[in-house]
C-alpha cells in the first residue's frame, strides 16, 4: 500500500571510461526495469533514478548522494538494473549503501541473471531472473506487510518462481524458472515519468512491443531469458508512441530484438504510426533492430518508411562465413551483402559485430567482406 516509505529503482552510473559506449552516450533509460515498476506504481510509492541523467546533489567524487534521497524519501525496497556489465561495480557499491540503510535490495537484468551468486555476495538480497513484472509483485507481497519489512520474509521466498537468494544458512537457492509472460497486453504501459530528477530530456524514447526470439544464435541469451517471440498489440505500442509524442518527443527506439519477427503486426503498427503522423502533422523518427531478412519483405519496408523508420540496427555479427556458421546465424556473408545493398536504399544501416568470436580459432581465414566501395 502507499505510504511515506518508498520503493526506489536505481539505474547505476556507467564508468567514465565507457563514455564512448553508445549506451552511455545516448540518454535513453532501460525499458525493462521501468516496465516492472510501472506494474506496481498504482499500489506503492515507487520512483526511479537514472544516475546517468540526474540533476540532484552529488558528492565530491561526482557520484550521486543516495543519503540525500534516503533522507528525503526513505526506501524500504531498492531495486537495481543489473543488465550492463560495465555498470555492475557501481551497482554493487550503491546496493551495499541501501543494505546499510535497512532496505531490501533486488536486482534483475542480463548480468545478474547470468551471475546471481556474484550479486548475492555483493550487496544484493534477491536476484530476479528473466521477466520481472509478475515476480516483483509476488516478492513485494512476501517482503512487505503494511509498508514494513517482514522480519522472516526469506522463509517464504521459496514459493516464488524465478528468483535466487541466500537462505538463512547463507546457502544459494534458485527457486526454478518462471514461465515466460505471454499476455503482453495484460501489462500496464511503461511509464517513463516514474524516473525523477532528470537533468536533461531523453535523447530517444524506448518502446518495447515484442519480447523473445524464434532464432537460436549460439551467443544470444534472448530466447533463453524470454522464450519464443510474443508481442503486444499494435494498439498498445501506438498508445505509448502517442503519449510521448504529445510530450514533445520525436525520436523513438523500438527495443524488440527483431522488429520484423511478427511481420503482420509490424506492418499494422507501422501504418498506424504513419497515419497518426499524417493526421496530426507529427515529426517522428524511429530506430528499430532487425535481421537482414527484412530485405525479403517489400510490404514491411514500405510500411516502415511510412512510419518514419530511419535507422536499422542489424546484428551482422561477423564478416567471416566460418564464424557465422559457428554462431548459427543461418546466413552467409554474401547474402548479408546482397540484402544490405537493398536495405541501404531505404534506411541508414547501423551494423553490430562481435570481434574475436570465442569459438573461432583458426586465424588463417580472412574476412569475406570487402571494405572497398
Amino acid at each position: 500500500m502507499r505510504g511515506k516509505n518508498s520503493i526506489i529503482c536505481i539505474i547505476p552510473q556507467y564508468p567514465g571510461h565507457s563514455k564512448y559506449n553508445i549506451y552511455s552516450r545516448v540518454r535513453m533509460p532501460p525499458v525493462g526495469i521501468i516496465s516492472v515498476i510501472s506494474q506496481i506504481s498504482h499500489k506503492f510509492n515507487v520512483y526511479a533514478i537514472d544516475e546517468n541523467n540526474y540533476s540532484g546533489p552529488r558528492g565530491i567524487n561526482g557520484l550521486l548522494k543516495h543519503s540525500f534521497l534516503q533522507k528525503k524519501e526513505p526506501a524500504k525496497i531498492a531495486m537495481f538494473y543489473g543488465g550492463m556489465s560495465n555498470s555492475i561495480p557501481r551497482m554493487f557499491s550503491v546496493a551495499k549503501q541501501y543494505q546499510k540503510f535497512g532496505a531490501v535490495t533486488i536486482a534483475g537484468g542480463s548480468h545478474v541473471d547470468a551471475l546471481p551468486e556474484e550479486a548475492l555476495n555483493s550487496g544484493i538480497d534477491i536476484v530476479v531472473h528473466g521477466e520481472g513484472e509478475e515476480t516483483v509483485k509476488e516478492l513485494l507481497g512476501v517482503i512487505l506487510n503494511n509498508g514494513e519489512i517482514v522480519n522472516d520474509y526469506k522463509n517464504n521466498l521459496k514459493q516464488i518462481l524465478g528468483i535466487s537468494f541466500l537462505d538463512e544458512n547463507n546457502k544459494f537457492t534458485f527457486t526454478g524458472a518462471r514461465p515466460p509472460i505471454h499476455d503482453i497486453d495484460g501489462l500496464k504501459d511503461t511509464d517513463l515519468t516514474l524516473i525523477k530528477f532528470l537533468k536533461k530530456r531523453w535523447s530517444a524514447i524506448p518502446i518495447n512491443r515484442g519480447r523473445g526470439c524464434n532464432y537460436n544464435c549460439e551467443f544470444c541469451v534472448v530466447n533463453k531469458q524470454y522464450g519464443r517471440f510474443k508481442a503486444a498489440s499494435p494498439e498498445k505500442a501506438l498508445r505509448e508512441v502517442i503519449k510521448y509524442s504529445d510530450m514533445g518527443y520525436k525520436k523513438f527506439f523500438f527495443t524488440d530484438d527483431n522488429f520484423a519477427q511478427d511481420p503482420e503486426g509490424a506492418i499494422e503498427l507501422s501504418k498506424m504510426i504513419g497515419d497518426y503522423k499524417k493526421k496530426f502533422k507529427k515529426k517522428i523518427s524511429i530506430i528499430v533492430q532487425v535481421r537482414s531478412e527484412l530485405a525479403n519483405n517489400d510490404e514491411l519496408i514500405e510500411a516502415m518508411k511510412y512510419a518514419g523508420v530511419k535507422t536499422l540496427a542489424i546484428g551482422y555479427e561477423s564478416p567471416i562465413n566460418e564464424e557465422l556458421k559457428a554462431m548459427r546465424k543461418g546466413v552467409t556473408v554474401e547474402k548479408l551483402i546482397e540484402r544490405s545493398s537493398k536495405l541501404s536504399n531505404y534506411f541508414y544501416l547501423h551494423g553490430m559485430f562481435i570481434f574475436g568470436y570465442p569459438s573461432f580459432k583458426d586465424s588463417k581465414y580472412k574476412s569475406n567482406l570487402s571494405l572497398e566501395k
